[in-house]
């Protein structure tokens, strides 16, 4: 049956107010429960109680028992826990901080906006719309300059695939990337460089005909060939992973230290499992995460993180 007599159907915290116009009827005085519309609504609540263990499930990791997830001595040691995280032992100052930083902030702009020369408040036919002039870009440090001038009087400019084709010289990473198919007749030189190529073409955007049409030895039939016989998932995170060890490795520990696990990301919210501490819900991305950022060589290499809670950026 697609209906159910309320009295049978548990609704209390179950059916959110926003599906009772679909799940409840009225038919002689009585209400109906429509039973896929309630099931539906009931699998919605269930994901979200799931967010933040509302409801947590007997053997799973990620929903499992709240009370698993705090150290064994954090009633014991609660303060030294709270210490380290830098948050009140009190959840209603916590609160009142919050809502004190952000009225100073919300004081501040309603106060400030009118006169501040750098804020513009565009009207339209539907909304109004708060313009924000771009800051100055700050000078760049003198001993970058030098740094520099120093580099390019003893390198010079190097092309991307040049680099690509030492990097590959010395740790031979296009080894991992191995054909799907039973054998492959190519030799080993022309199979390096048509590796060497399609990676340069996929990897920098120019795309595989262009690079086809630089090199007249290789054509575009010969490029497509190895990227669907040769380059996938698994074969790149096998090659990139080489890479960045061989970079770890012949780095200078003294000076860059031990490094961990990296993302490639900068000052964005990252979903996290629900066992982190600092996981929080934040308004702007419309989900819980932690914020991290991010210091990397020229866009390639995480050299320095920094992790954060999602409320508590200035």
């Amino acid at each position: 049956m697609n209906q159910i007599l309320i009295a049978i159907a548990p609704l209390d915290s179950i059916i959110s107010s926003a599906w009772e116009a679909m799940v409840i009827t009225k038919v002689d005085d009585k209400k109906i429960v429509n039973k896929y519309d309630y099931e539906i609504a009931a699998l919605e609540q269930l994901t979200s109680f799931l967010t933040y263990k509302a409801v947590w499930i007997e053997g799973s990791y990620r929903y499992r028992d709240p009370n698993e997830d705090l150290p064994k001595d954090f009633q014991q040691n609660k303060k030294i826990y709270h210490e380290i995280l830098d948050l009140p032992m009190c959840a209603k100052e916590s609160i009142t901080q919050l809502k004190e930083l952000l009225r100073c902030s919300l004081k501040s702009l309603n106060f400030g906006i009118l006169d501040n020369k750098l804020v513009r408040i565009k009207e339209s036919s539907t909304n109004k719309n708060i313009t924000i002039t771009l800051s100055e870009a700050q000078k760049e440090p003198e001993n970058i300059d030098v740094l520099q001038k120093e580099i390019i009087e003893k390198w010079s400019s190097i092309n991307l695939i040049d680099i690509l084709k030492e990097c590959d010289l010395l740790i031979n990473f296009t080894e991992q990337m191995e054909t799907i198919v039973r054998s492959s007749n190519i030799n080993k030189k022309d199979l390096r460089k048509r590796l060497l190529l399609c990676l340069y073409g996929i990897g920098s955007n120019t795309g595989l005909k262009r690079i086809s049409i630089a090199n007249g030895d290789v054509n575009y039939g010969n490029l497509i060939y190895m990227k669907k016989r040769f380059i996938n998932k698994t074969n790149v995170r096998n090659a990139i992973r080489l890479v960045i060890n061989s970079v770890l490795e012949a780095r200078d520990k003294e000076i860059w230290g031990e490094a961990g696990a990296t993302v490639a990301c900068d000052s964005t919210q990252i979903s996290a499992w629900d066992q982190n501490l600092i996981n929080e819900w934040h308004h702007r991305y419309k989900g819980k995460g932690v914020m991290i950022y991010w210091h990397v060589d020229k866009k390639a290499l995480c050299i320095y993180s920094q992790l954060k809670a999602a409320l508590l950026q200035k």
